[in-house]
């Protein structure tokens, strides 16, 4: 296994059993350094889900995004955006 640094580590998900399907959700503050904990993440903990906030990845198509997603899972991403509009 690959010793992560401080900066590289991902905080233990939080984790509820909904219906018999186990959930967890994590801010990663950037995927950029933490895709192989994530998706390690995924397989360790057994989840079903895991939601992941604060990515700040590039959008649907980002490798970053695609590295993150554990083998037999697949992502479902939403970007946040902003809505200005003339007043």
């Amino acid at each position: 296994m690959t010793s992560l640094t401080k900066r590289d580590e991902v905080r233990r998900p939080d984790v509820i059993n909904a219906s018999g399907r186990l959930l967890g959700c994590v801010n990663a503050h950037s995927l950029s350094n933490k895709v192989a904990a994530l998706s390690r993440t995924i397989i360790d903990e057994q989840l079903d889900v895991l939601v992941v906030t604060e990515t700040w990845h590039e959008g649907a198509q980002s490798s970053l995004l695609k590295r993150a997603t554990a083998p037999g899972y697949h992502s479902i991403e939403r970007l946040d955006v902003l809505l200005v509009t003339e007043t």
